[in-house]
């Protein structure tokens, strides 16, 4: 007994009886209601996994957007340029490396990041070293 579920899919309700007239009318009539909520149970769960993705891929697209916006602030302020001048100066370095926008976009922040972390670990090192000569005092 099939049934239609969603996009394609069906659901197959299978009966096997050990003689010719094992199945009443009354038995394929129930089964007809199981396979038929039985079909309604896939296209929920078929939905489900449908959100699921849809709400993945939003998520994956909001941290490349928030990548990239971060990427655009930092060339714009390094090259005193707006945004569309920022956005295709992302644009060329991707396809210089035969890569995605987003990806270039990580590697500036990253490098941004990386900077700015080794200027904290500096300005530490120099606090440090004050603080040393002024107790050596």
């Amino acid at each position: 007994m099939p049934a239609p579920a969603e996009g394609g899919s069906s659901v197959i309700l299978t009966l096997c009886g050990d003689r010719p007239d094992a199945l009443s009318l009354d038995k394929i009539r129930a089964a007809e209601q199981l396979a038929g909520q039985a079909a309604r149970t896939l296209r929920t769960a078929l939905r489900v996994e449908e959100l699921k993705d849809l709400a993945e891929d939003l998520q994956t697209a909001l941290a490349n957007n928030t990548v990239i916006d971060t990427a655009l602030g930092v060339v714009m302020a390094q090259n005193h340029c707006g945004h569309d001048t920022a956005f295709d100066v992302l644009v060329r370095a991707a396809d210089s490396r035969n890569t995605k926008v987003r990806d270039v976009a990580a590697a500036v922040v990253a490098s941004v990041s990386a900077a700015r972390f080794r200027s904290r670990q500096e300005r530490i090192r120099q606090i440090q070293h004050r603080w040393a000569q002024f107790r050596a005092k």
